[in-house]
């Protein structure tokens, strides 16, 4: 459903300097559901994490999915952390729960 391609080099803009990136291709249905029910956790998972779109989300569908897989994610590491808890340690639990 998704296909990634890892180590490809890009110019950044207004340095001149190459960088590494890894980019996905995805069909905006299959995002959706993933985003929206955690059927994989393979994309929506990786959007629990800092990510840089090259188009910007263009339907209210795909945007509103986007907000409510953050929304999930948070409260899924509020549940599993305990009472007291560090920044650092929820930001560690978002980014673990696709891992686990």
């Amino acid at each position: 459903k998704a296909w990634f391609h890892a180590g490809v080099q890009v110019a950044l803009p207004g340095t001149g300097e190459m960088a590494g990136v890894k980019y996905g291709v995805i069909c905006t249905d299959d995002l959706i559901e993933d985003l929206e029910t955690w059927s994989t956790l393979y994309i929506s998972g990786r959007l629990h994490k800092p990510v840089r779109f090259v188009r910007a989300p263009g339907t209210a569908a795909l945007k509103s999915a986007l907000h409510t897989n953050l929304q999930h994610a948070v409260h899924t590491a509020l549940f599993l952390l305990p009472e007291q808890f560090t920044e650092k340690e929820l930001f560690t639990m978002i980014a673990a729960l696709s891992y686990s």
